[in-house]
């Protein structure tokens, strides 16, 4: 008997779930980039000709600062303390998966491959003054 009002109690409280009037608030994919306030990107891989042109050593990779403002900060890891980095802006084109970034003279623009909390794939695509091609991934800054 107490196994069935337990049965029916979880069937009930699952359904009275699954039926109720909360709404959940749409998580929209700029958020991933900059959580709201800002997040640090790793630029952890850039494979141009089947090859990765990022250093092994942590001090001298580069990361990204991506903020709600739209704009975002490139720096080498080395000169975080003695550096503004290089400011540029960025925007998001999700129903097409697209990703510009753009600094003083140069526009990088960008074809989404995926998109997550964790990892961002990226792969460049062909602009007038840039005849080269690659894949970049960013990883959301890691905890040493």
């Amino acid at each position: 008997m107490n196994k069935v009002l337990f049965i029916i109690l979880l069937v009930f409280s699952s359904l009275n779930s699954c039926v109720s009037d909360r709404h959940f608030k749409k998580v929209e994919p700029y958020y991933l980039f900059h959580d709201n306030s800002s997040k640090v990107w790793l630029i952890n891989h850039v494979y141009k000709n089947g090859k990765d042109e990022v250093p092994l050593s942590m001090k001298f990779k580069k990361i990204f600062v991506f903020h709600k403002t739209r704009n975002c900060y490139m720096y080498q890891t080395s000169d975080l303390n003695e550096n503004q980095g290089k400011k540029g802006n960025f925007s998001l084109d999700i129903a097409n998966k697209k990703l510009e970034i753009n600094f003083k003279n140069v526009d990088w623009n960008f074809e989404i491959e995926s998109l997550s909390e964790e990892k961002i794939l990226l792969k460049s695509i062909k602009g007038e003054k840039d005849s080269s091609f690659y894949k970049m991934e960013l990883i959301s800054f890691p905890e040493f």
